[in-house]
Order: structure tokens, then C-alpha cells, then sequence
């Protein structure tokens, strides 16, 4: 479907699995590419601002991948102070 509409490379979505993956594989077009994420934790998001960076003072662009001291994402406060979610 996405070959056809000139896409020329997929990058699996974490949830699939391996079984989904193989399928996946084994109808799509040759000159089709794949990427998939074999090493390291799933993003906890893309975003042209890093709020990560940003609650720890740093710009985005110099962050010395700051997001290693929180591996599972940082607690939100609300304004007045109070635990999100």
C-alpha cells in the first residue's frame, strides 16, 4: 500500500512483534527498507523541545543526553505543585 504512494522505507512501531514483523517482511516490496530499533529503551517522545533538557537547565541542542539520569521519563507537577497523574 505505502510502496504504491512512493514510500521507499518503514520503521517498525515497538509494539509489533517478532511473528508481525516476519509477516510484515515477507509481503513487502523488495526495494522496500526496513529500520528497526534492536537496542536501547523506546523514546518517550519526539519533540522539536526537549522538557527533559529544559527541567534540567540545558538547551536542547547541548543536553549531554541528560534523558540517561531518567530512564523511565520524570515526575509532571501541575503548577500549584501537585503530582500529575
Amino acid at each position: 500500500l505505502l510502496a504504491g504512494q512512493g514510500c521507499n522505507r518503514w520503521v517498525m512501531p515497538y509494539e509489533l512483534s517478532r511473528d508481525t514483523l516476519k509477516e510484515i517482511q515477507a509481503a513487502r516490496p523488495v526495494n522496500m527498507e526496513t529500520e528497526v530499533v534492536a537496542y536501547g529503551r523506546m523514546p518517550l517522545a519526539f519533540s522539536a523541545r526537549c522538557f527533559t533538557a529544559r527541567a534540567h537547565e540545558l538547551q536542547k541542542d547541548n543536553c549531554q543526553e541528560i534523558c540517561i539520569q531518567d530512564p523511565d521519563g520524570m515526575d509532571a507537577y501541575t503548577k500549584e505543585d501537585q503530582a500529575f497523574l
